[in-house]
Parts: C-alpha cells; sequence; structure tokens
C-alpha cells in the first residue's frame, strides 16, 4: 500500500483506475506515491492538481443525487480538505488559481470560485450573453442561434441587453495564470480574460 506517504515527488502524473479511485505516479519513474477514493461524490467527473502539486480536486455529481459539489484533498496524506456544495446542474472544467487555494468550477455560463479553507463558494463571475446591437442585420432574424456572445458583462460600450444566463455555452476550458487571471474559452473558439 502506498497510502499516507509524506513525501512527494517533484512532478506527478495522475489517472483513472477503472471508476474506482485516483492514482498518483512519480512522473520521472512511473511508481505510484498515492491513491485516493472520493467519499460524497462519484469518482467520475472533472479533475485539477495545484500548480503546487499538494492538493487535488474533484467535481461531480454527489452520492445522495443532491446535484454536484466539490471535493478537495491533500496528496501527502490523501486526507479530504474540503467537501464544497455546487448550486449549478451542471460542470465543464476545474483548475486551480495560482494561490493553491481557490479552485475555479467553469459550468454552463459561470466560473464558480471556491475558497478550500473555507468549504464554501465565494463567489461567481456571470459571463453574460449580450443581445447584438438594434441596428444588426441579425436582430431582424428571431433566430437565438445567431446571437452574439460577449464575454464583458459589465460597462458593455454600446449598451445593448445583458441577459443573466445564456441560451449558449460559455465555458468550454478554464485556464488560470500567476497574475489572478482567469481565461475562458468557449466552443466557438473565443477567449475572455477574467480578472478574479
Amino acid at each position: 500500500s502506498f497510502t499516507g506517504q509524506n513525501a512527494l515527488p517533484k512532478s506527478l502524473a495522475w489517472c483513472m483506475v477503472g471508476n474506482r479511485w485516483h492514482e498518483f505516479r512519480n512522473a520521472a519513474t512511473g511508481n505510484p506515491v498515492a491513491h485516493l477514493e472520493t467519499i460524497d461524490i462519484r469518482n467520475v467527473g472533472q479533475y485539477a492538481i495545484s500548480p503546487d502539486e499538494t492538493k487535488f480536486a474533484v467535481v461531480a455529481s454527489r452520492k445522495d443525487r443532491e446535484g454536484n459539489a466539490v471535493e478537495v484533498y491533500d496528496l501527502a496524506s490523501q486526507v479530504r480538505l474540503a467537501f464544497i456544495p455546487l448550486s449549478t446542474s451542471s460542470y465543464i472544467d476545474i483548475t486551480f488559481a495560482a494561490d493553491n487555494n481557490r479552485v475555479l468550477v467553469g459550468t454552463w455560463d459561470t466560473v464558480e470560485v471556491c475558497d478550500t479553507a473555507k468549504a464554501e463558494v465565494v463567489s461567481r463571475m456571470t459571463l453574460g450573453y449580450q443581445m447584438p446591437n438594434k441596428d444588426d442585420r441579425y436582430r431582424t432574424s428571431g433566430s437565438i442561434g445567431t446571437l452574439m456572445i460577449n464575454s464583458v458583462l459589465a460597462g458593455v460600450a454600446d449598451g445593448s441587453e445583458i441577459r443573466g444566463s445564456s441560451p449558449r455555452q460559455l465555458v468550454a476550458l478554464l485556464a488560470a495564470s500567476v497574475r489572478d487571471v482567469v481565461a475562458v474559452g468557449d466552443l466557438s473558439g473565443n477567449i475572455g480574460i477574467w480578472d478574479l
């Protein structure tokens, strides 16, 4: 057994073993160094390792069928650090912020910021959905499929309507930087940069 290890290698590789547990290996040697099973959520979901490679986060559906949640683990001890229920019915991607404490969960059209120390969602970035200008030729078509996506919720220059939720999926991938910004990519190939 390799549970309860106190020292981790400088670089980890993660793999899923069946649908039962997560295994972590020394990326240089391939030797297993840690494994864990989630407690209150299913093992199959989206995963992230913190930038300093000491924490592991999983977002998945809850075993009690009460929605989705995030579980965060310390990799050296395999101890769960946080269980964070989410109010959203969907999750698309997950990543850690540069501080190794905040976990970002991308949903259909929001990014939920979870604090692992507080074990709660501390903020929510609603990406917003902007209608085209009144003089835009697409406005008269009446097709929801032709509406434009705008990644800026506040201070829209043309004053057009912003909707609270989007009929389109606005989050496909997340990436956080050391400068406390997150890049949000959508399915149309657009990238929005957000200040956390």
